[in-house]
């Protein structure tokens, strides 16, 4: 999911893509030496809001699972996939 939100987030935020001459693409397109800086932090800014709205119903998900007493394969299986997502 990450990968598709950043692709998201990139094309948005892209001045080259933007064909609109809003505000926001004016924005975006001038200052070319700190419009890298600052799409950075933009993109930043914007992926954590992004899974900050994510990360609230899924702790909740995890923890009702794990409170629901499963099986050890099934805890063996989420605790694998909750360390490969921490990797990547």
């Amino acid at each position: 999911a990450l990968a598709s939100e950043r692709e998201l987030v990139l094309v948005l935020f892209d001045p080259d893509a933007a064909l609109d001459t809003g505000p926001t693409a004016r924005r975006f397109s001038k200052d070319g030496a700190n419009n890298s800086t600052r799409l950075e932090t933009d993109l930043t800014f914007v992926l954590d809001r992004i899974f900050e709205g994510v990360c609230r119903p899924f702790k909740v998900r995890v923890e009702q699972v794990l409170q629901s007493q499963p099986s050890l394969i099934l805890s063996y299986k989420l605790s694998n996939t909750l360390e490969f997502y921490s990797y990547t």
